[in-house]
């Protein structure tokens, strides 16, 4: 049986088009997080999207459906199978829109709350920046707890309406069918996972997707 990790939440209904794919009926008032196909091939779990690369890298599943983000901030090694362009977003720092050093970042040492730590490590390097680490809302304390923030950021919708602005964009994401790292295993049910998943792709070819690539694990 080949085990498969899909998200919950605000992509639940792209998990839902994908399980049917599969042959496993399931609708959006269900409260389960388990499924299974009529011929026992599959084993699908939802689960939180940000939960899903850690279970992958345990071992305890053969497929994931996951965001790059989550991906880049766990540095779980995986081998990406199909982009999905699901949802799009961008990793960027956020900054009060009343700065009047339009284009660059204020000049000393800064504050930065992020709900995504590892990645503001790795890509704020050096002793400028203080890390707040925050479980959500990042939006919040830019410009008053903060002196940034760096978030997802797709609309751009939500750092508007706080009088933010993207002082830097640092890289962009998507949503992609990766296989755990090792696993070669073949077949017609392994076939039939990446089938399913290429059928609910929205851009296969899309610019965000070939862009992340390189930065995943």
């Amino acid at each position: 049986m080949i085990r498969i990790l899909v998200p919950k939440g605000r992509l639940w209904s792209h998990s839902l088009r994908y399980m049917r794919e599969l042959g496993i009926e399931a609708n959006w008032e269900e409260r389960g997080y388990h499924y299974g196909d009529p011929g026992k091939n599959f084993q699908v779990t939802a689960l939180k999207l940000q939960d899903i690369p850690q279970v992958l890298g345990d071992g305890l599943a053969d497929f994931a459906i996951v965001s790059d983000e989550w991906l880049i901030e766990t540095q779980v090694p995986c081998k990406p199978i199909i982009p999905l362009c699901w949802y799009h977003t961008k990793i960027c720092l956020l900054r009060p829109e009343t700065n009047s050093r339009s284009g660059s970042l204020p000049a000393g040492k800064l504050s930065v709350a992020t709900s995504l730590p590892g990645i503001a490590q790795w890509m704020l390097r050096g002793e400028t920046y203080v890390l707040r680490t925050v479980t959500g809302a990042v939006e919040a304390y830019a410009g008053t707890i903060t002196d940034l923030a760096l978030d997802c950021v797709e609309s751009g919708e939500t750092a508007r309406a706080n009088a933010l602005v993207v002082a830097e964009e640092l890289f962009r994401c998507d949503v992609r069918l990766v296989r755990r790292a090792g696993d070669h295993s073949e077949g017609d049910a392994v076939q039939c996972v990446i089938r399913a998943a290429a059928s609910t792709s929205l851009n296969p070819t899309c610019q965000f997707a070939s862009e992340t690539l390189s930065l995943l694990p």
